[in-house]
């Protein structure tokens, strides 16, 4: 129960957090930084789109990474971790519904 109350708490200030991305879009500059040094000097740039683009781009990639751990245990012939998969990935879809 507590992870699926966690997993809500996180849902809904993602989606706040976009909200607010697209609240305050039409105010940005056309060029925003993108990415920041180690001494917090701006070494990155790019089209304010970008604010929108980079979380969707890692959200694909937490698929990308799910879908090779699958990948791996077929290869493998690794019967015991692809069991442990599907039945992780049964459980996190009936949790949301």
């Amino acid at each position: 129960m507590k992870k699926n109350k966690l997993f809500w708490i996180l849902t809904v200030g993602c989606v706040l957090n976009f909200a607010a991305h697209l609240y305050f879009y039409p105010s940005l500059p056309d060029i925003v930084p993108t990415h920041w040094g180690a001494s917090g000097q701006v070494n990155g740039w790019g089209p304010k789109s970008t604010i929108l683009i980079l979380p969707l781009a890692q959200e694909i990639d937490e698929v990308i990474k799910h879908l090779d751990e699958y990948r791996k245990a077929i290869r493998a012939g690794d019967r015991e971790e692809l069991t442990i998969l599907l039945r992780d990935g049964r459980e996190r879809k009936e949790r949301l519904g």
